[in-house]
């Protein structure tokens, strides 16, 4: 469980990196 909520969290942080990356790389 514990290594499952930790997947989730890198997940949702690459998403969100991804998701700031596209932003800068757009302007």
């Amino acid at each position: 469980l514990l290594e499952k909520a930790s997947k989730d969290a890198v997940d949702k942080a690459k998403a969100a990196l991804e998701a700031a990356g596209a932003t800068v790389s757009v302007k």
